[in-house]
């Protein structure tokens, strides 16, 4: 039973036991909490974890581990070394954010300004980050990636994200993206960055596979800034598998509200189960290399049946791993009726984590 979802499956030269992924999470800034969190997905049964939001550079969080340091390499692969433990595959999420960290830092410490001015002026700032960039600026942004890439080799990781929202988001977006260089304007010139960074990576580590995480913008209605439209994705496909992408992980696009990006139960468009694997169709139109669907996953039969259709080829769980961590066990098992799913509410996750609270699940009493 669900053959589909247990056979094993190759990304580049990456064998993972099944094709259940827990997708990169947010998950506040308790690290001791998270990495025994992820261990337990780990012993849970998936087959991939993909460790996310770890910068490449500085970040306004003083305390949190980025790999723009050698410093926190040992820290990764104490979580690397564990997870590997249980079979599981563990790929790390790198991104630059899409804000000047020094400016806005400097708005902490010289302002004393209140976290809703804060987030304001960083929005802001969003929009001119992009277009002021110099061309020195985005030539020290691909090294960034790439030294961070040879640091996640030294730490153990299996496979890179890289992750196509943030700056490299605005990069690709006509919204956010008024540049006149040759990384502005057109669709090719537009997904310029991220191909660059593919490249070089791929050069320094041909051997590690690299994943990315593709945000889409849909329209009628509008959900997402950044990232290509809908009918771009053919051209940014073609180009990013040309550069040397193995996979990819294909989200609705962020710089929008929070409520898209991590959709609830009642979200008025993006309705029921599986509400982002219409994106994933659509890229597997263009490509043969492994594409990742995903969008409120939490049954196995549902889940089943959208890889025998092709909708995927893997898929990417996230709330539903954080309510239960043993949900590959139980699925494997035959006791799917022990399963506690995920009611998709968003009250102790991601509100928890915008209104600054302990991260965690209401099934956890």
């Amino acid at each position: 039973m669900y053959k589909n979802i247990f056979n094993p499956i190759k990304i580049g030269e990456l064998t993972l036991k099944n094709k259940i992924i827990f997708a990169p999470t947010s998950m506040g800034d308790n690290q001791k909490k998270n990495i025994e969190k992820i261990i337990n997905i780990a012993k849970g049964g998936v087959g991939l974890i993909i460790l996310g939001d770890i910068s490449v550079v500085e970040t306004l969080q003083v305390h949190t581990s980025t790999l723009s340091e050698n410093k926190f390499i040992s820290y990764f692969k104490k979580i690397t070394n564990e997870v590997k433990k249980y079979g599981c595959k563990i790929s790390v999420q790198l991104f630059h954010p899409d804000y000047n960290v020094k400016y806005v830092k400097s708005l902490y410490v010289n302002q004393k300004k209140s976290r809703d001015e804060i987030r304001k002026l960083l929005k802001e700032n969003i929009y001119s980050y992009t277009n002021e960039l110099s061309l020195q600026e985005i030539l020290n942004i691909k090294d960034a990636f790439v030294k961070a890439a040879l640091r996640a080799e030294e730490a153990g990781f299996d496979m890179i994200q890289i992750h196509g929202d943030r700056l490299l988001g605005s990069f690709s977006s006509s919204i956010f993206n008024n540049r006149k260089d040759l990384y502005g304007g057109t669709v090719e010139n537009r997904v310029k960055l991220s191909k660059e960074i593919v490249k070089m990576i791929k050069v320094q580590l041909p051997y590690m596979p690299i994943d990315y995480k593709l945000p889409i913008r849909k329209e009628n209605p509008c959900i997402g800034k950044g990232g290509p439209s809908l009918k771009e994705v053919n051209t940014f496909v073609k180009v990013l598998d040309k550069a040397g992408v193995d996979s990819f992980h294909v989200t609705i696009a962020n710089h929008s509200r929070i409520q898209d990006t991590i959709p609830m139960y009642n979200h008025p468009f993006l309705k029921g189960e599986g509400c982002f694997l219409d994106l994933s169709t659509e890229v597997k139109k263009y490509t043969n290399k492994i594409v990742c669907g995903l969008g409120k996953l939490s049954t196995p039969q549902f889940i089943e049946e959208a890889l025998e259709n092709n909708k995927a080829d893997v898929v990417a769980l996230s709330r539903q791993l954080i309510a239960d961590e043993n949900w590959v066990l139980k699925v494997k098992d035959g006791r799917e009726k022990d399963i506690l799913y995920c009611e998709f509410c968003n009250i102790k996750c991601t509100n928890a984590l915008m209104n600054n609270k302990e991260f965690g699940c209401v099934l956890h009493r």
